[in-house]
């Protein structure tokens, strides 16, 4: 919920610095669809957290958001280089690969968590085909539909949470950094997909887990695994092959 409220007072405030032409039927309904999409994702990410490993929903719901997207815009008619497609195709087993271990223990699977994963999926693909289509005249505007429509929709359901004010106080500072970084996050998204093809930006956004892979290791002095690795060293390659003309 603080995450919502901030992310539509983070979205208030580009529209200041980037109002472009104002806002349009076009760049505040593809917002809002992306708006719902924002919502089904992070429900079904978090739901998956909840059931399964953690790996389970984020291998499927990383997979489906760069594909559903990218399979879109190649199929609107987006034409790359031989070298970018290489890279699309090099993106995906990457990400497969930095999210899942399959080194774990057998007990801990559970593929409850596959089906979350794939609504997450299919959300967060929502979220990046909408911005993409509500396009970049309209400036920051697409972002108030998004930040507007996830606000009404998750404000129902923290009725449903059984926080404690001393609860909401700590979760205070991290939501509102989540809420600011989410706004800003969007906000590249929005202007990258305007400069560059739909398919490239979604593959190069869903590469995200690598940057959370070497966070976990430099702060958190976690391993990574021989498929992480590898995942990461084929992410490079395929960040490198898509940014290629």
């Amino acid at each position: 919920m603080i995450v919502q409220v901030v992310a539509a007072i983070a979205a208030a405030g580009a529209v200041l610095l980037f109002p472009g032409t104002g806002p349009s039927d076009q760049a505040l309904g593809w917002g809002a669809l992306a708006g719902l999409g924002s919502v089904v994702g992070t429900l079904g990410l978090y739901s998956g957290y909840a059931v399964a490993p953690l790996r389970v929903a984020e291998t499927c719901s990383s997979v489906l958001s760069a594909v559903i997207p990218g399979i879109v815009g190649i199929a609107l008619g987006e034409q790359l280089s031989l070298f970018s497609k290489i890279g699309l195709c090099a993106a995906i087993p990457a990400i497969t690969l930095v999210v899942w271990q399959p080194d774990a223990p057998a007990g801990q699977r559970n593929y409850a968590g596959v089906g979350c994963g794939i609504g997450a999926g299919v959300g967060f693909a929502m979220v990046y085909i909408g911005l993409d289509y509500a396009g970049t005249a309209a400036g920051a505007w697409p972002l108030v539909a998004n930040s507007s429509v996830a606000l009404l929709l998750v404000a129902p359901l923290s009725r449903y949470l059984r926080k404690s004010p001393a609860d909401w106080r700590l979760a205070g500072l991290p939501a509102t950094a989540a809420g600011v970084a989410g706004t800003a996050a969007n906000l590249l998204f929005l202007f990258g997909a305007g400069h560059r093809q739909l398919a490239i930006a979604v593959v190069l956004t869903a590469l995200y887990p690598s940057v959370t892979v070497i966070l976990a290791r430099i702060f958190l002095a976690e391993r990574c695994s021989r498929s992480q690795t590898t995942g990461l060293v084929i992410a490079v390659a395929a960040i490198a092959l898509t940014l290629t003309r």
